[in-house]
């Protein structure tokens, strides 16, 4: 049996970036299905911070669904099949990218979150159009 050279050993183990990225460890809060239809698109209220819209946009990113509301009333988790509102407390949890990811998926938020993005890129367009010393301005800077 011909031996290996060093150097083919260590490509074969050389990891990835990318791969290490997916098992980095991250906070998820976590909703549990509905008690009433069992359906995973569950997730929690939280209370409304001067930027609206920002905390939900946020909290799809990482996986979760969120209702901004002026109160959290008992009734804090919800069903967005049925609509069924119940009291639940909401843990962090930790868990891997991939974990989360693969939530996401099971919820159909990746497709939520492609829209919101290309309504975002849209909106940004108009806004160039409009003020275009502003965007060329913000290019540059980022």
């Amino acid at each position: 049996m011909l031996k290996k050279n060093n150097r083919e050993e260590s490509e074969e183990k050389q990891v990835h970036f990318k791969d290490i990225r997916e098992y980095m460890p991250c906070i998820y809060y976590y909703v549990p299905p509905c008690p009433v239809c069992g359906s995973k698109n569950t997730g929690y209220y939280k209370r409304m911070t001067d930027d609206s819209g920002w905390t939900s946009k946020e909290g799809l990113k990482h996986g979760e669904i969120v209702r901004e509301t002026t109160e959290v009333t008992d009734n804090n988790a919800f069903c967005e099949e049925c609509g069924f509102e119940w009291s639940q407390q909401i843990k962090p949890i930790i868990i891997s990218r991939k974990s989360r990811m693969d939530m996401m998926q099971e919820k159909g938020l990746l497709a939520r979150l492609d829209a919101m993005k290309e309504q975002h890129t849209k909106e940004y367009e108009e806004y160039k159009k409009e003020h275009p010393f502003m965007a060329r301005y913000k290019s540059k800077r980022l």
